[in-house]
Order: structure tokens, then C-alpha cells, then sequence
């Protein structure tokens, strides 16, 4: 496992084990309220060790499958098990410095937007779009290498794709 993904693995778990402790001790501290403690315990226990939860469930259920967290094939990106992405639609890529994202520009997002069945899908592309200009993005933090390394990747691999 690589060393980025241990540090964010550790800090999940202190945070869910700092909401174990103000669970426990909300009665006992003096000059906080005893409501409020409980509330902020409850929150941080479901944000940060449910996350944590889900991202190690996501990790071992790829390893299960042999998958990975982004694939590049002759076809286009493969996110996990999910949704391929042709590189015949892709323009580019981008690194975003909040949360550390590659983002992937489609050519004609508007239309991919449309064909997605989901509403909730929908909406969440649309709000990527407008937010970010892209649809899609993956996060490099748990990813071995740098973030410039990555990109790179994605570029060089797009390049290859699309010089046929």
C-alpha cells in the first residue's frame, strides 16, 4: 500500500476515534454542551469513519476484481468498474489543486449530460461542469506518484489514442 494512502487511511482513523472519545466524555467536559458534543461526535464519526469505511471497501472490492482505481485501454478510461469514457470524446486533461483531481474535458458534454439516464447523475454532471468546466474528474491523492506524474500519463496515453 502506498504511503499516501496509509496517511489518509491514519487520519480517518484518529478522527473517527476523536468522535468515539467526545461520544464518551460529552457528560464529563465542563464548558461545552452536552448536545452539541454528542452532535458533533455523530457527524464526524459518519463523515470521516464512514468514509473511511466506504474508501476501504472500494479499494478491496477492486483488488477483488482484479480492477483498478483508473484503467487505460484502447477503447478509453475506465474508472473502476463503472462508466468507460471513449478517447475519441475526450479534449484534455487538467490537475485542479482543490482535492487534488485530474480533470477530463468531453467534447460535447451537454449531450453526455442528456444521454445520462440517472437524474441524479445528471445533476451531479451538471454541477461538475459548471463548477469545474468538465464532467468527470478522479482524485490522484490515493494514486501512486505525483500528480504531475499522472497527468502526464493521461496526456501521453491520450495522445497515443488519438494520433491513429
Amino acid at each position: 500500500m502506498a504511503w499516501k494512502k496509509i496517511k489518509i487511511y491514519l487520519i480517518l482513523i484518529a478522527f473517527a476515534l476523536v468522535s468515539i472519545f467526545l461520544w464518551n466524555k460529552s457528560a464529563t467536559l465542563t464548558g461545552f454542551d452536552f448536545w452539541k458534543m454528542r452532535i458533533v461526535s455523530i457527524i464526524t464519526l459518519t463523515f470521516f469513519g464512514g468514509g473511511g469505511l466506504f474508501m476501504a471497501y472500494k479499494e478491496i472490492s477492486l483488488k477483488h476484481k482484479g480492477k483498478k482505481v483508473i484503467e487505460f485501454t484502447d477503447e478509453g478510461i475506465i474508472f473502476g468498474t463503472e462508466k468507460s469514457i471513449p478517447w475519441r470524446n475526450i479534449n484534455g486533461f487538467s490537475w485542479q489543486s482543490f482535492g487534488d483531481m485530474i480533470l477530463i474535458y468531453t467534447k460535447n458534454p451537454e449531450q453526455e449530460i442528456a444521454q445520462e439516464k440517472n437524474r441524479f447523475k445528471r445533476k451531479v454532471m451538471q454541477f461538475n461542469l459548471n463548477y469545474t468546466g468538465a464532467l468527470y474528474a478522479f482524485s490522484t491523492s490515493q494514486m501512486e506518484g505525483s500528480k504531475d506524474q499522472i497527468l502526464d500519463l493521461c496526456e501521453m496515453e491520450l495522445k497515443r489514442h488519438t494520433e491513429n
